[in-house]
């Protein structure tokens, strides 16, 4: 009896755990999140930021603005494509299953 109590602790420190670890992966995966639309948002003003650089310096506007805006949508899509594999995931699945089809 004394046995099966120590089990029963165990599994519920260990569904405490479980609980933990899903909500730190949930954390971990809205600030990863956060910090992929914030690069890729920034991504644009960059590229725009730069042209209008360039266009001051060399005396050719709007022609490098507008380079350094399609270059940042580009990183922005670019960004915003690689982001979506944080919410294709399905949180309930095991972590193992990505690594084995990388290979």
């Amino acid at each position: 009896m004394t046995g099966n109590t120590g089990d029963g602790g165990s599994t519920e420190g260990t569904g405490k755990d479980s609980a933990r670890k899903q909500l730190s992966k949930s954390t971990r995966q809205g600030a990863e999140a956060y910090q992929g639309a914030l690069e890729a948002v920034l991504a644009i003003g960059i590229g725009a930021g730069l042209g209008f650089w360039a266009d001051q310096r060399y005396g050719t506007a709007p022609c490098w603005l507008i380079v350094g805006t399609i270059v940042g949508f580009g990183a922005f899509t670019l960004r915003l494509w690689r982001m979506r594999t944080l919410f294709d995931r399905d949180p309930s699945d095991p972590p193992d299953g990505g690594g084995s089809g990388r290979s």
